[in-house]
């Protein structure tokens, strides 16, 4: 499965841009459900990294300052609502 991936050592608070990212082919069973797919990675442009990335590894939505934020606040909450045993 083809990913986003950072072609270079990249640390928190790095825009991302063209030269910093790339595509690699992943085995399937290797790819974290938030993996960027490259449909999308022009969304990623100017976007700045929340965590470090190591250079060949995938861009996930967890590591984006703005994508997805809202998806992972309603996780947070979901997780909230449940009862507790």
């Amino acid at each position: 499965m083809r990913v986003v991936v950072a072609s270079a050592d990249l640390s928190a608070g790095s825009p991302l841009e063209h030269d910093v990212l790339a595509q690699r082919n992943v085995p399937t069973s290797l790819v974290p459900a938030d993996a960027v797919p490259p449909e999308v990675a022009a969304q990623l442009l100017g976007q700045r990294l929340l965590f470090p990335l190591s250079a060949g590894e995938p861009v996930r939505a967890m590591h984006l300052a703005r994508a997805y934020a809202g998806q992972r606040i309603d996780a947070v909450c979901a997780v909230l609502e449940e009862p507790f045993p």
